[in-house]
């Protein structure tokens, strides 16, 4: 006996389905703000850097107020980088609701657009970190520093095209996946939109400390 299946099927559209390049898009353009932040503020603090070696010295004012100023990229990238990821969440969750003839990203997919997107901006951080701790009298001068920041900051820098390719690529490179994904896609997409907002954050206590520092011309607790 010959059956026939109807083209709308279950059976016939079963399967693994193309994965949709918009939210992929939208997503990786988030975390490619951040990473374009990370590598502006690089160069912004290498500058300052290479002045305060020129100089020979400079007030805690003005080096607090250089510092500062180097991470106003980074801040204003990861507000828009969790606007854009907001848009994302939303279109990942309509989708979740929508027939539509395109499956939603993987949770890898955020996983892995997530660890590219922040481990500029985390050492990006780092080097801050470093720089603001060799202004205290007892860490021994920015000289002390100057060897592991020299060559971080430039790999920051050169690293982030690299990395903005590489989100651009997984965002269009033909993927399939399951025609309905679970909540994992929006449980990965919210973690990451988490951390960038707890990066944000740290970012603008930092530079509002800096913004007070350069005031007062002392490091403040």
């Amino acid at each position: 006996m010959r059956i026939t299946i109807p083209l709308d099927s279950p059976v016939k559209n079963a399967g693994p389905q193309r994965v949709a390049v918009i939210p992929r898009l939208v997503t990786a353009l988030s975390y490619g703000l951040a990473v374009a932040g990370a590598g502006v503020s690089a160069l912004l603090l290498r500058q300052v850097l290479l002045a305060m070696r020129e100089a020979g010295a400079a007030g805690i004012g003005a080096v607090s107020l250089g510092i500062a100023e180097a991470t106003l990229p980074v801040l204003v990238a990861l507000y828009l980088a969790i606007a854009c990821g907001a848009a994302g969440l939303l279109i990942v969750v309509i989708r979740m609701f929508v027939d539509t003839t395109k499956s939603s990203p993987p949770v890898w997919f955020f996983l892995l657009a997530g660890v590219l997107g922040l481990f500029p901006v985390a050492l990006f951080w780092w080097a801050e970190w470093l720089f603001i701790g060799a202004l205290y009298p007892d860490s021994g001068g920015i000289m002390t520093v100057a060897e592991n920041l020299m060559p971080l900051l430039p790999a920051i820098m050169i690293a982030a095209p690299f990395v903005l390719l590489l989100l651009l690529t997984v965002s269009v490179w033909p993927v399939r996946s399951l025609a309905k994904p679970k909540w994992g896609p929006l449980a990965a997409l919210l973690i990451v939109e988490l951390a960038l907002i707890v990066m944000a954050v740290a970012f603008q206590m930092r530079t509002s400390w800096l913004f007070q520092v350069s005031q007062a011309e002392i490091l403040l607790p």
